[in-house]
């Protein structure tokens, strides 16, 4: 998948508009690992629940994936950033 299209994925994942070159270039696979593990999340009435130490084993794992402490760390930095910033756009919908 090329660097456009898993930015244009994270915006339409997102609801945000994200400059390319705010992904550098050696964290591309972490970004593309992201959103992929994005899409098979589990989600709850309050919106998207976190991605567990479970779930990156096990998809590492069905990918074939030797993913290091450091990019599951990462992983989850983005998925908290994520959940945040889902929250936060719901508590302004709700608002209205």
């Amino acid at each position: 998948m090329t660097k456009r299209a898993l930015v244009e994925k994270a915006e339409e994942r997102s609801g945000q508009l994200i400059e390319e070159d705010e992904v550098p270039v050696a964290g591309e696979h972490l970004w593309a690992w992201f959103w992929t593990l994005d899409g098979g999340r589990g989600y709850g009435i309050a919106g998207p629940l976190p991605l567990t130490y479970s779930d990156l084993a096990a998809w590492a794992s069905l990918h074939g994936i030797d993913i290091q402490p450091s990019e599951v760390e990462i992983i989850k930095a983005m998925d908290a950033a994520r959940i945040r910033a889902t929250h936060k756009l719901l508590n302004k919908l709700n608002k209205k």
